[in-house]
C-alpha cells in the first residue's frame, strides 16, 4: 500500500511504495525515484494529489502533515476558484476591457 507524506524541507511530496506499485507511480507526471531515500518524489501540487488519488484509489494513505497542507491549499486556492467560477456577477464593477469581454459572453 502506498503512503504519501509532505516534506517541508524539500517542499515535495514523498511517496513510499512497494515493489509491485512501480508501474502505478510512474503514471504520475514528474515522479522520480530517490534511491538513497528509497521513495518516490512527486511535485507538490494539487494536480499531483488528484493524480495520486486517481491512480492508487483506496490503496493510498496520506500523512497528517500532507492532509493539513492539502486542506490549507484547498481553502486558499481551490475553494476560492470554484466560488469565483460559480459567481453570477463579476466582482469588479469598474469599466475594464476584461469586464467588457465577460459581459459580452453573457449576452
Amino acid at each position: 500500500m502506498a503512503h504519501a507524506d509532505y516534506d517541508p524541507t524539500s517542499d515535495r511530496i514523498l511517496v513510499h511504495t512497494v515493489w509491485n506499485e512501480k508501474a502505478i507511480i510512474t503514471l504520475v507526471p514528474g515522479a522520480r525515484y530517490d534511491a538513497l531515500g528509497r521513495y518516490w518524489v512527486v511535485p507538490k501540487s494539487w494536480a499531483s494529489l488528484v493524480i495520486l488519488r486517481g491512480v492508487f484509489k483506496e490503496q493510498l494513505t496520506l500523512s497528517e502533515r500532507l492532509i493539513e497542507w492539502t486542506w490549507a491549499l484547498r481553502r486558499e486556492w481551490v475553494d476560492r476558484a470554484v466560488e469565483l467560477r460559480t459567481a453570477l456577477e463579476p466582482l469588479d464593477d469598474g469599466d475594464s476591457p476584461e469586464l467588457e469581454v465577460l459581459k459580452s459572453w453573457r449576452t
